[in-house]
């Protein structure tokens, strides 16, 4: 069932990444809109936006299959 999603940054609570907030349902009870806000620095941290999706270059590190890392000199590095 599709729901209409809005994003939205905004300062949240310290410690708080994200929240959402469902604004409306259908009359079965399924949620049709909604909003997911961001918080708008990262809780200070900073959000890491990666110009090259495709690839995983600033993540240098592999951990597991399926886990990679940033190094101190990435871009990514100390970012969410």
């Amino acid at each position: 069932m599709p729901i209409d999603l809005t994003f939205e940054f905004k300062a949240l609570s310290p410690g708080q990444l994200a929240e959402t907030q469902i604004t409306s349902f259908d009359v079965d009870g399924h949620p049709t809109v909604g909003t997911i806000y961001l918080d708008d620095d990262a809780n200070g941290a900073g959000w890491f936006i990666d110009s090259t999706p495709w690839e995983s270059s600033e993540f240098s590190i592999q951990n597991t299959e399926y886990s990679f890392e940033a190094t101190t000199d990435s871009t990514a590095y100390g970012h969410y």
